[in-house]
Formats: structure tokens, C-alpha cells, sequence
């Protein structure tokens, strides 16, 4: 009975794994004109402290022109929407990057 389960399981994955995207059609509107951004802010939206400034530095030291959020917004400012877009505007930042953590997968291996 399992020999049934793997074997059907094998054969499904085989059959997703053979599968490709390929792109038929694309529109670009001829208006449409690129936007550079001068000033962007870096964000992580998550619990922990330390998380929220290791990430904003790594995204602010990968994006050309940023900061992170951590040295602008205090913690009060975040909870208040309007407090936040005052603090944006006062900044002149005109973009801003931001994360949230999704989930986390952890595995412990033991050998005795």
C-alpha cells in the first residue's frame, strides 16, 4: 500500500517538475516612463528589534540612496500612520523598500 502512495507521489512530482513557463505576450504602455527614486527608506516589518535592524542595514547598504528606517521613525512614530508620512515628507524620502518576515523554518539535528 505505501509502495502505492510513493510511486503515485513520484510519478505527480515528475509531472510538475517537467512543466515550463514561457511568456506569450507583453504590453508596455508608451507613456509609461521609468521612475528613479533619490531619497528611499529601508523597512522590516517585524517584532524583534535586532532582526528589524540587521535586515534594514542589509537593504540599506544594497540600495543605492537609502536608510533605515530605524534612524528616522521611532518606535511611537510606527504605531501612527500620520506621524509616519510626516516623518517621510519631513525626510524627503520618495520610495521606501519594505519586508515582512513570513515565517520561519528551523530544524535541530541530534547525534548522539
Amino acid at each position: 500500500m505505501q509502495l502505492r502512495y510513493g510511486l503515485l507521489a513520484v510519478v505527480l512530482l515528475a509531472g510538475c517538475a517537467t512543466s515550463s513557463t514561457e511568456l506569450m505576450n507583453t504590453w508596455k504602455d508608451p507613456a509609461a516612463t521609468g521612475t528613479r527614486f533619490k531619497k528611499i527608506l529601508t523597512v522590516c516589518a517585524c517584532k524583534d528589534d535586532g532582526i528589524r535592524r540587521t535586515v534594514e542595514d542589509r537593504l540599506a547598504a544594497a540600495i543605492a540612496g537609502s536608510e533605515p528606517s530605524y534612524s528616522v521613525l521611532t518606535d511611537d512614530q510606527l504605531g501612527d500612520k500620520e506621524r509616519t508620512k510626516a516623518a517621510l515628507r519631513a525626510g524627503g524620502f520618495d520610495g521606501v523598500v519594505m519586508l515582512r518576515l513570513v515565517s520561519v523554518d528551523k530544524s535541530q539535528t541530534y547525534v548522539p
